[in-house]
C-alpha cells in the first residue's frame, strides 16, 4: 500500500469523486434548514449530521455498496452507531467502476480535519473497502465537507 499525504485542487477531487457536488449541495441546503436558535454549537452540529445522513439514507438506501453515511466502523465491521473505540465515516462512497473511495468528514465549526483524523479514516475506509467492497487496494481520498456560506 503506498500513501500518499496532500492536498489536491477543488477541480482534481471532484475528478476522483463526482458526488463531492451533490454533497456539498446538500450540506448547505440542510445546514441551511436547521435552526441554531437554543442549540450549542456541538448540538447544532450533530443535528446536521443526522439529518445529512437520514437524507442520504432515503436516496441510496440502507444497503447501498455505493454510498453509507455515519459507518461505526471497529475491525473493519460495522458497528452500532458510536461503538467505543471506533472510527466514524460520515459518507463513505465507493465511486463506481473505480478502485477509489471517498471518505467525507463532515465538519461544522470552526475545527478542521487534522492530520490524525485523517490518518485514522484514511486507514478505516481502506480497510472497510477490503473488507466490503471486495477492493484489493483502494485509493482513499480523504475529503473535509463543509457548508458554504
Amino acid at each position: 500500500m503506498r500513501v500518499t499525504v496532500g492536498q489536491l485542487s477543488e477541480q482534481r477531487v471532484r475528478d476522483f469523486c463526482p458526488k463531492t457536488a451533490e454533497f456539498e449541495e446538500r450540506l448547505s441546503e440542510i445546514a441551511a434548514g436547521v435552526p441554531r436558535k437554543g442549540r450549542s454549537p456541538q448540538r447544532w452540529g450533530m443535528d446536521v449530521h443526522t439529518a445529512m445522513h437520514h437524507g442520504l439514507r432515503r436516496q441510496y438506501g440502507t444497503a447501498s455498496s455505493v454510498v453509507r453515511s455515519e459507518l461505526s466502523v471497529v475491525e473493519n465491521l460495522v458497528r452500532p452507531y458510536g461503538t467505543a473505540g471506533s472510527t466514524r465515516l460520515d459518507i463513505y462512497h465507493r465511486v463506481e467502476g473505480t478502485d477509489t473511495i471517498c471518505a467525507y468528514d463532515i465538519k461544522t465549526g470552526t475545527t478542521g480535519l487534522s492530520a490524525a483524523q485523517a490518518a485514522r479514516i484514511d486507514a478505516t475506509a481502506h480497510a472497510f473497502g477490503q473488507r466490503s467492497g471486495n477492493i484489493a487496494n483502494p485509493r482513499v481520498l480523504v475529503i473535509e465537507l463543509r457548508r458554504t456560506p
